[in-house]
């Protein structure tokens, strides 16, 4: 079924199930909902092995930095995800795609939750020093993609080959030993290595500093939006 829309803006029957569940997510996020999220996130990944491209991926940012957008019109629910995704966290300050709606990151959740055989905690250093590595990486995968005008090089995230089945060796050993790691620490490639999770993470920060500078430089807002919080 396929929902003809004013302009021939096309929406059809998986685009209104995704669109029904970022709206459901972002609704339990706002409201903290905690009891609901798991039932969020098994219907993500649901969604993301029966409807693959409508991931959020590292390759959709890069495609915002080069400028090639697919025409609206055609696939509408791609600027739904990514522009609206983007969008609601710069405004909101708080990341809510990687905890309620990625479908990887469900996975890797479910692995630990579900098959928890050994724990593997990294020390301190090397949180900092795997934390320190992400901007420099996706620094390169977008200048390769700037310099051979193709976002889809920058498709390193376990997660396509995961959902989508297709990769090459290189992919599937990144993929397992990532779900393997999992298993003794939660959401391993979240926190260290995903792309989409850095950027979001990072205009999530910029509009709390933004709201810390504003409430310390004014006094008034301070007391308003303390107010805001006991009601």
């Amino acid at each position: 079924m396929t929902i003809l829309l004013r302009h021939n803006i096309n929406f059809n029957w998986k685009d209104i199930v995704v669109l029904g569940l970022v709206a459901s997510a972002i609704f339990c996020a706002a409201r903290n909902l905690r009891k609901l999220r798991p039932w969020v996130l098994v219907l993500s990944v649901s969604i993301a092995f029966i409807f693959y491209n409508y991931s959020l991926t590292y390759s959709n940012f890069v495609n915002l930095l080069t400028g090639q957008l697919p025409i609206f019109i055609e696939r509408p629910i791609w600027y739904v995800l990514v522009l609206g995704i983007v969008v609601i966290t710069s405004i909101w300050g708080r990341n809510f795609y990687c905890s309620w709606l990625c479908p990887f990151g469900a996975v890797q959740e479910g692995a630990y939750k579900s098959l928890n055989l050994y724990n593997f905690s990294p020390s301190h250093g090397i949180r900092n020093k795997a934390a320190k590595l992400r901007w420099p990486m996706l620094w390169l995968a977008a200048m390769l993609a700037l310099i051979a005008n193709n976002a889809g090089i920058t498709g390193y995230e376990p997660f396509s080959v995961f959902f989508d089945g297709n990769g090459n060796r290189a992919q599937w050993i990144i993929m397992i030993s990532v779900l393997v790691v999992s298993m003794a620490q939660l959401r391993f490639w979240c926190n260290y290595f995903c792309p989409v999770g850095t950027i979001l993470n990072f205009l999530a920060q910029i509009k709390r500093r933004f709201r810390k500078n504003r409430i310390e430089s004014n006094p008034q807002a301070l007391s308003g939006y303390s107010l805001c919080l006991t009601l």
